[in-house]
Formats: C-alpha cells, structure tokens, sequence
C-alpha cells in the first residue's frame, strides 16, 4: 500500500508540474500580449513533445522581463545574446542550445545606407540620424561598433524603433540617414528591395557572434530542452519555427560565448 500510495504522489506531482519558458528579444515588434497566441502555441507543442504542461511568455522589453524572471522563476529562456552576456551571472544562466537560422549559429551587424548616398564609413555618420530595433540594447550595438570609445547615442541622432523596414524606406526618401541591421533582416530586405529597383548599401560591418541562446535558469534539468531539439521534425513544430523565422534549436556554440563574454569585459 505505501508502493502505491507512492506512486500516487508522484503522479499527483509529474502532472501538477509547470515548466515556464520566457522569450527576450527586445525591440521585437509585437508586444507581450500581442504574441500570447503564438506563444500558447508554441507552449502547446512543447507540451506534446516533453510530456510536461509548458507556458510560455515573451517580452521585447528588457525591464517587463525581468521583473517576471524575479516573480516567476521560470526554467528556460531563450534570450538575445545581449541579455546572455548582460545577466549570466546574476541569474546563473547556464547555456543549453542555440538558435540557428539558415543553418547558421552566428550573425552579425551592419549599418546599412541608401546606395546613393553621400555616407561611405562609420565616421561620416556622426551627427547623422540612425534608427534600428536593435538600438533597444545600446550597450552591446555600441561595444561592438566602437569597441569602448563611443556609443550611437552620443555619435548619432539614434532613434530605437520596433519596425526597422519602415526606416529602411526612409533613406530613400532622404528621412533618415543610415540604419543597423542583422544580417538577415539586411538580405531579407534586400530582397523586397529588389522588386522596387533599389539597393541598400552596407558601410559596415560589425564582428560575427553567437545567436541566440537557449539557457536554464540554474542546474536544473528541464524535459523542455529536449523537446525543443525536436520541432524540427514535428508537424505542428515546423509552423512554430517558421513563424520565429528560425531553423531550429540546435548545439551551442559555448566556447563563442566564452570568448563574446571575454571581449565585452
């Protein structure tokens, strides 16, 4: 009877069990609620594929973020390589995976202008006004353009924004003077570029690092982490990453991070 009565508790728990998971992309274009739909969603595969009841909430907010990491708790964040190198310490954020896009674990930034402009290198951009969504998590963008010398709030007029390809239109309007860019946001407007007969033009380019992180909040195993590896070949799955505009969750890169975390010191 103690065997069963045992094993009803455990039952009890497995499925009273919540893992939390929390996206942070700040400056992304929808809001908290806005992307409640998709992230259920994305809450409800998981579940499936763990066997565990998952949540999930996302935030293109730094300071929302983390006062629900602090009154939640959650297990799993999959954050922007700013908010990794910014609080791994703090809240002991322990990588897991990584984000892969077009096959890729790496990105990098640019600064993009119209191709007729007068603007050819980083310094001809002082005073200038420069927008990105991006520009959300300044520190970082500057470190990595400036290297500790300046950053884009005093060199530019910088403007974060949330839609960067409506700013793209204005270079071409001559509204604004450059914007920054991953390299995937820059080809994918590129390509709807070309079908309006006009070109952007890339003055500089900032050093490649990882993409985003899938980290644990903590030593703490989680079943999410698995299921996550395994989207990719799930029907409902695939829609999920497509609608991230990712490939999947793959290996980590650690040792990039480590060498990222070195340089940002």
């Amino acid at each position: 009877m103690k065997v069963i009565h045992l094993f009803l508790i455990l039952a009890v728990m497995c499925c009273c069990y919540t893992e939390n998971i929390i996206l942070i992309k700040p400056g992304g274009p929808a809001s908290t609620e806005q992307a409640q739909k998709t992230m259920d969603t994305f809450a409800n595969v998981l579940s499936k594929l763990s066997g565990t009841k998952v949540t999930a909430t996302y935030f293109n907010d730094e300071s929302p973020a983390i006062e629900f990491i602090k009154r939640n708790r959650p297990q799993v964040g999959i954050v922007s390589t700013a908010f990794y190198l910014k609080y791994h310490k703090s809240f002991q954020l322990q990588l897991q995976l990584q984000v892969y896009i077009k096959h890729q674990n790496k990105m990098n930034y640019v600064i993009a202008v119209a191709q007729d402009s007068p603007v050819h290198s980083l310094q001809a951009l002082r005073g200038k006004k420069v927008a990105s969504n991006h520009l959300y998590e300044m520190d970082f963008l500057s470190h990595l353009f400036f290297k500790g010398t300046s950053n884009w709030q005093n060199y530019t007029t910088a403007k974060p924004v949330r839609r960067p390809y409506s700013y793209v239109k204005r270079l071409f309007r001559g509204k604004m003077d450059a914007v920054i860019l991953d390299n995937f946001q820059a080809q994918s407007i590129q390509n709807l570029l070309n079908k309006q007969g006009k070109k952007i033009r890339i003055i500089s380019n900032s050093q490649k690092i990882p993409t985003m992180p899938v980290v644990s909040f903590g030593n703490r195993y989680s079943s999410v982490v698995r299921a996550m590896q395994e989207l990719q070949n799930d029907k409902q799955g695939k829609k999920i990453l497509q609608l991230f505009q990712i490939d999947s969750f793959g290996q980590v890169d650690s040792q990039a991070f480590t060498k990222l975390v070195q340089v940002q010191r």
